[in-house]
């Protein structure tokens, strides 16, 4: 009969054992029954340690034997287990809104929480916005955060504690072909501590956003503009930036075509335009002409926008992306012949 040192409830829970003899695991008592000269019996038993930051001393022995065992110098063995420090870090991650508009501001709340038992040291978070995604605008400073990493740096979290960081973004991601577009982000943390639950180390928020229309892209481009100045600017830059220019002639895919496929010649960027400013409320007119455009260096008809702002018309031609509103410069705006100026184009 051997017996292993009881099994303190306290330092271990049982988990099982292979059953080699007769084991009991409440008592730690092992009926190893009839060991032949030479042979030997082994019992694998498995438990989870319970307990952190300790040092533990199991003992087996042997109790008995028949017949008497005449070297009972080598009955005890003795097993020191040094538990290290643990913690278990939960990150969590929330938004303010979980549909935001294209160019809607929306808050990330970020939750970091040490489950214990003990304190964790060097505690990180890797909150990486991706650009294509967000735009970063600013965070409340608890802990170091770096934007442009997306580490943030919390360092020691005692048991039981957590720290919240707020970032404040700008959702970048629109989609022009489906009801919404699905953008999953993650977080995860690590700390140097033992983490006895990894499962819970990161964090995944999904965002449904939704498609973007002409008068849902006006109001986007609206936010945070204080005059309509701004506006026309922003539709301008927009339309100029996001839709590639097409070569062809007259009209494909109107306003809501070139929308939805993002490509036009300058008629149907100029159709794009004038729905955007419109659906703004702001002024806007066609404009046709013959124009000599500096890059081919030749004459050829062309179509571009006017929109009224601060008392004035400011061209708006957005097939080309070296012009800026109010100021064209791909085309020779000093000679060129008007055929006409238009709040409908009869073509």
């Amino acid at each position: 009969m051997i017996a292993c040192d009881w099994f303190n409830p306290s330092f271990f829970k049982y988990i099982s054992d292979d059953g080699k003899g007769t084991y009991n695991y409440k008592t730690g008592l092992w009926d190893v029954g009839t060991l032949n000269n030479g042979t030997k019996n082994v019992l694998h038993v498995v438990l989870q340690v319970v307990v952190s930051k300790l040092a533990i001393k199991n003992n087996a022995s042997i109790t008995s034997s028949s017949p008497i065992d005449n070297n009972s110098t080598n009955n005890q063995a003795e097993t020191n287990l040094i538990v290290p420090a643990t913690a278990d870090i939960r990150l969590t991650q929330t938004a303010s809104k979980y549909n935001p508009i294209y160019l809607q501001n929306i808050t990330l709340t970020i939750v970091v929480k040490n489950n214990g038992p003990n304190t964790a040291q060097n505690v990180t978070a890797n909150c990486w916005l991706n650009p294509k995604l967000f735009t970063y605008l600013l965070n409340d400073g608890k802990g170091s955060y770096n934007h442009q990493t997306g580490i943030w740096n919390i360092g020691t979290l005692k048991s039981g504690s957590s720290i919240i960081l707020h970032i404040r973004t700008k959702m970048m991601m629109f989609r022009t072909t489906s009801t919404y577009r699905v953008v999953k982000n993650q977080f995860t943390t690590t700390s140097t501590i033992y983490d006895s639950s990894q499962k819970n180390n990161k964090a995944v928020m999904v965002l449904a956003v939704p498609r973007i229309t002409i008068k849902t892209l006006a109001s986007s481009l609206a936010i945070g503009t204080k005059s309509k100045f701004d506006r026309a600017v922003n539709i301008f830059n927009w339309v100029r930036d996001y839709v590639d220019y097409s070569y062809y002639y007259g009209t494909r895919y109107g306003a809501s075509g070139t929308l939805k496929l993002l490509k036009g010649n300058c008629v149907d960027l100029s159709h794009l335009i004038v729905a955007l400013a419109r659906a703004s409320g702001l002024p806007v007119r066609y404009k046709y002409g013959t124009c000599f455009f500096l890059k081919g260096q030749h004459w050829i008809s062309h179509v571009w926008t006017n929109i009224y702002v601060k008392g004035r018309w400011y061209a708006a031609d957005a097939s080309n992306n070296i012009n800026e509103f109010g100021v064209i410069k791909s085309w020779n705006t000093s000679n060129y012949k008007l055929n006409g100026i238009y709040t409908t184009l009869p073509f």
